[in-house]
């Protein structure tokens, strides 16, 4: 597996636990808030 910044729900590696707004996209950057 090729680890690579941004993954999308329905790609291979990603997990609702990687995705903290809900938004679909996993392991994006923190911007606060």
């Amino acid at each position: 597996m090729q680890l690579r910044g941004r993954n999308q729900r329905g790609e291979p590696g990603y997990g609702p636990h990687l995705d903290r707004d809900n938004d679909g996209v996993g392991c994006e950057p923190y911007r606060g808030r």
